[in-house]
């Protein structure tokens, strides 16, 4: 465990870094508890409420509008 978190992760941490402005991912941090809830779906067969579906068009809204803005602004060169 703390080989592929220590190597494969912060080498794939510094990658995004090189792409993204770091208030990006910062936001999309916001997506861990989605993606627990949504595994928890997959392997444990926990149930998910409407209030997941809610949270994730939230989320994925907050994220694509803010990227974009980022883009106009020239942060981001794609």
């Amino acid at each position: 465990i703390i080989l592929v978190s220590n190597v494969l992760m912060y080498s794939i941490g510094t990658y995004l870094f090189r792409h993204y402005t770091v208030t990006f991912l910062s936001f999309a941090g916001f997506t861990t508890p989605l993606f627990a809830a949504l595994f928890g779906k997959i392997f444990l067969g926990e149930s998910v409420g409407l209030h997941f579906f809610f949270s994730l068009a939230v989320v994925s809204l907050g994220l694509w509008l803010f990227y974009g803005e980022e883009i106009k602004q020239g942060y981001i060169i794609d």
